[in-house]
C-alpha cells in the first residue's frame, strides 16, 4: 500500500493528538479508546485547520489546492509544504496558533 501525503499529514496530526492526550491527562486511555478518539480528534483538528487556512487562499490558490487534492497520489509532503508556505504568509506561525487553540479547547474538555 502506497503511503500518500494525506497519510503523512494524518500521521503527524495523529501523533500530535496522541501527545496532546498525554499532556491533558488522557494518556491512560486503553488502546481501544485511543483507536476511537484519536481519529475523531484528528478529524476535528484537520477541519479547524481547513476552516482557518482555506479562506486565506486566493482563487488561483484554491484552484491549485483542488488540483493537488485530485492528484494526491502524486503529491508528496514536500509539495504540500511548498504549496502552503508559498500561499500563506507566516504559515508555520498560523499553524502553531491553531494547534495551541486546539490544545486549549481539548484541555477545557478534559477538565470538565
Amino acid at each position: 500500500m502506497q503511503h500518500t501525503s494525506q497519510d503523512a499529514q494524518f500521521d503527524f496530526l495523529s501523533n500530535y493528538i496522541n501527545s496532546l492526550f498525554d499532556e491533558i491527562g488522557l494518556g491512560n486511555l486503553s488502546e481501544a479508546q485511543k483507536n476511537v478518539y484519536i481519529p475523531r480528534f484528528t478529524a476535528l483538528l484537520e477541519e479547524r485547520i481547513g476552516l482557518q487556512m482555506l479562506p486565506l487562499l486566493t482563487p488561483d490558490q484554491l484552484t491549485q489546492f483542488g488540483e493537488m487534492l485530485e492528484h494526491s497520489e502524486t503529491v508528496d509532503e514536500k509539495n504540500w509544504s511548498e504549496f502552503w508556505h508559498g500561499s500563506i504568509q507566516d504559515f508555520d506561525q498560523k499553524i502553531a496558533e491553531i494547534l495551541k487553540e486546539f490544545a486549549q479547547s481539548a484541555q477545557a474538555l478534559a477538565d470538565k
